[in-house]
């Protein structure tokens, strides 16, 4: 398993596949170049610029939309290529070793190494409505 996650050529997958993955690719590059935006700009703000606030509103706006996007994306590559049943059957016991590990709250490390939290949210919501629909 491991020798195909450093090996496989995309070139080997399928075109459906391949095309969903440029798309999902992209649209993760635009959320990049968002959250990288709007990160300069809270860092300014924090530095003592001022009238910036309704610049960052209108760019987190932008962002929330390409949130969105790029979720969206990500739902329908797994609903097509992952067996969300059999997953959901080990989530939960994976979940539950990794947090007994941990001396600090999960969403603190999650954030140190540089996830979107609000994103992650969305994923989590993206998740659940997935397997409601399943």
């Amino acid at each position: 398993m491991f020798a195909d996650l450093f090996t496989y050529d995309p070139a080997a997958i399928d075109p459906a596949i391949r095309e969903q993955m440029a798309g999902l690719l992209q649209a993760r590059s635009d959320l990049l170049a968002a959250q990288a935006e709007v990160a300069a700009l809270r860092a300014r703000a924090w530095g003592g610029e001022t009238a910036l606030d309704d610049i960052i509103d209108l760019k987190s706006a932008e962002l929330a939309k390409l949130r969105q996007d790029h979720n969206d994306r990500i739902r329908a590559l797994f609903k097509e290529s992952v067996d969300v049943k059999e997953l959901l059957d080990v989530l939960p016991t994976v979940g539950v070793l990794l947090l007994q590990k941990l001396s600090i709250p999960l969403p603190v490390i999650m954030e140190a190494s540089g996830m979107d939290m609000d994103a992650i949210k969305m994923l989590v919501k993206a998740a659940k409505d997935l397997i409601n629909d399943l």
